[in-house]
């Protein structure tokens, strides 16, 4: 119960606005993410100053593709990537509904700091009029049957 709490204390709330501006989020940092903060900020300070070394170079790369990897534009695009490239999974996922904007399927987004794959493809599963229908019914039979 102590971690929790000391965990809580740490951690910030920030306003993150989408690299668009699209989607202002409203999140918690973990100690984790403000390490990379902080470690991007300080690298980004000393190249306009003296200027970077090469390994310190590959540090800053590192740590931008570290923070970009979790961002909901990047998995918007993973997504939007495989539709096109017709892969099946999405196809049946996303079923005869056509594929949304990206304002329209961040607007369905939980409200977090770092998404992952799972969150844009259940985000996108939303979509599908068929099947949200389908599970509304047999959600609704089961209760029928149960009185």
């Amino acid at each position: 119960m102590a971690t929790k709490n000391a965990k809580k204390a740490t951690s910030t709330k920030v306003a993150i606005v989408d690299v668009k501006g699209v989607l202002p989020v409203l999140s918690e940092k973990s100690k984790s993410q403000i390490a990379l903060e902080e470690r991007i900020q300080s690298l980004e300070l000393k190249q306009s100053t003296e200027g970077l070394t090469r390994i310190e170079l590959v540090y800053l790369a590192n740590a931008y593709e570290k923070r970009e990897c979790k961002s909901i534009t990047r998995v918007y695009r993973e997504i939007q990537l495989k539709f096109k490239a017709k892969d099946s999974t999405i196809l049946a996922i996303i079923g005869k509904s056509e594929f949304p904007t990206f304002k329209q399927w961040g607007e369905l987004m939980p409200m977090k700091h770092q998404y992952s794959y799972f969150d844009g493809v259940r985000t996108l599963s939303k979509f599908n009029k068929v099947a949200v229908t389908k599970g509304k019914v047999e959600k609704q039979n089961k209760v029928v049957a149960a009185i």
